[in-house]
């Protein structure tokens, strides 16, 4: 199978922020979540911005999850995020999985599991205003990650896919 880019899709889902996923492999697929989810926080253009401007710190964070599928696996990874977020203002940029499991790969457990290193920064104070501030930079900041719709598959020609819904 050749490459596949990821491709993430917004969609309308009552008010709340929704989107799919299609990508090449598992890890790429929770990829392409992360970097959907940080992009509403901060979108792309700001976050590129942030190192340069001195609005924020780069910074990595380790995470390990385990869940029993991994339809909740990737609400748990959501829901780290938007923790990450409201704890430290930290924002991902990049995710490099060291692990992930489905639950038939996960040793006698029945557990999902990922264990990942988490790029990104760190957004000094004054940076965390919204964009409906006048000089704010961030954008939707979510609540959480809802299993409302949630999806986590493999498609028939080897290509993953998810579906995530997040209450604004």
């Amino acid at each position: 199978m050749a490459d596949v880019k990821t491709i993430i899709e917004p969609f309308d889902e009552a008010g709340d922020a929704a989107f799919r996923v299609t990508a090449s492999s598992l890890p790429e697929v929770f990829t392409g979540c992360g970097l959907a989810l940080s992009d509403l926080i901060l979108p792309r253009t700001e976050l590129g911005a942030v190192p340069q401007s001195g609005l924020g710190a780069p910074a990595t964070r380790r995470m390990r999850l385990a869940a029993p599928d991994l339809e909740s696996l990737l609400v748990d990874f959501a829901n780290e995020i938007i923790f990450l977020f409201d704890s430290e203002a930290f924002v991902p940029s990049g995710f490099e999985f060291h692990e992930m499991r489905q639950p038939e790969q996960a040793e006698g457990t029945g557990n999902a599991r990922l264990e990942a290193e988490v790029a990104g920064i760190v957004l000094a104070e004054d940076a965390l205003h919204s964009v409906t501030d006048r000089c704010g930079i961030l954008g939707l900041v979510p609540k959480a990650a809802s299993y409302h719709m949630i999806e986590v598959a493999e498609l028939p020609d080897g290509r993953w896919t998810a579906r995530l819904v997040l209450d604004a």
